[in-house]
């Protein structure tokens, strides 16, 4: 767990938002994106580029100048996720600039990242998500639950996450709900088994005469409210 909390601290967001996406994605700190309903900063605990803390969380286990904490870092390169390989070498740079890790870049055609991701054999690699459904359970219970987080091949497991997980699912009260997630996101900052990093910005076109569009989280356009004046 400390060494994965050394990695999101060591990324830095506004880095890989402003280089490679030219502005055109916002830093994330949850992976209920901002915006969604209960969306809460629980990543901001590390910062970014906090290299400090990267420094001391590693020296627990060794690593250190001399003897660095080597990964090898896994991209898409067939073209399913843009811009991977410009993130990948982003993420290096980030990762590398704490003085005590090395990364190695690997990258993989689609059919095969896929498939050592359901397999688990990827030490780090960079994946995307945008809903089924309208609602946070659909960026959580798909990769945190227990026997559902077949999405990133069922790295992780925690029976207190499960409980928090089921019991959301199923609680009709707004405020209690959100208290659920709140503890959710709380915890998944400090097991950091996924670690959000960005979230793109969304942009639409249109002559001065069409109203009604609306631009959510949801990454859907709600055609029924476009209109012509």
């Amino acid at each position: 767990v400390e060494v994965r909390q050394a990695i999101a601290a060591a990324l830095n967001r506004t880095n890989v938002c402003n280089t490679v996406f030219l502005g055109q994605a916002n830093p994330l700190w949850s992976i209920i994106p901002a915006g969604m309903a209960f969306h809460k900063d629980s990543f901001k605990i590390y910062g970014d580029a906090n290299y400090t803390f990267v420094r001391e969380q590693l020296a627990k286990y060794g690593y250190n100048e001399s003897h660095k904490l080597e990964l090898t870092l896994y991209y898409e390169s067939s073209g399913h996720y843009p811009q991977s390989a410009e993130q990948a070498a982003v993420y290096k740079q980030d990762l590398e600039a704490s003085g005590v890790i090395t990364i190695h870049l690997q990258g993989l055609d689609w059919a095969t990242y896929r498939a050592q991701r359901n397999a688990g054999t990827l030490q780090l690699y960079i994946y995307g998500w945008y809903p089924d459904y309208l609602d946070p359970d659909n960026f959580l219970f798909p990769f945190l639950h227990t026997d559902s987080n077949r999405w990133l091949g069922k790295p992780y497991s925690n029976p207190d996450m499960d409980v928090l997980l089921e019991q959301a699912q199923v609680e009709s009260d707004q405020g209690k709900r959100a208290d659920l997630y709140a503890d959710v996101q709380k915890m998944l900052a400090e097991d950091a088994p996924i670690v959000p990093i960005f979230q793109g910005k969304l942009y639409v076109v249109a002559k001065k005469n069409v109203k009604g569009i609306i631009i959510d989280p949801y990454m859907l356009l709600r055609y029924w409210l476009i209109y012509k004046e």
